[in-house]
């Protein structure tokens, strides 16, 4: 039984790898895919059904947010560092959201789109 004793630790390390990639919630459908309509600071405001023209013609943020009828999928995602821009079509990807309109959400991964 000794013999076995020194390669437990390295089947145990790996039955622990596995089963932390097997839960990544950035594999998979993103939670939503949709445009960015405002930022602060290391958060986004994405956006669903938000074309580049509205952007471009002004959106009013306040009129966006108060149309949760036009607009039903909106969330504010803290992103970490933020080099994204105001009119960025992104795919993001979270666990859970606080239950509010727009959400809030802590982004696992965020990927620009191609137009």
């Amino acid at each position: 039984m000794n013999r076995y004793r020194d390669i437990y630790p390295a089947v145990l390390a790996m039955l622990v790898l596995i089963s932390m990639l097997g839960c990544s919630s950035a594999s998979g459908e993103p939670s939503m895919v949709g445009r960015i309509v405002d930022k602060d600071g290391g958060e986004i405001l994405v956006a669903e059904g938000v074309t580049k023209e509205a952007i471009a013609d002004g959106l009013d943020i306040n009129d966006l947010l108060a149309s949760s009828d036009k607009y039903p999928n909106a969330c504010w995602v803290k992103v970490g560092l933020n080099w994204y821009k105001v009119g960025d079509k992104v795919e993001v990807w979270y666990n859970g959201s606080e239950d509010s309109y727009p959400c809030q959400a802590t982004a696992d991964k965020v990927k620009r789109s191609d137009e």
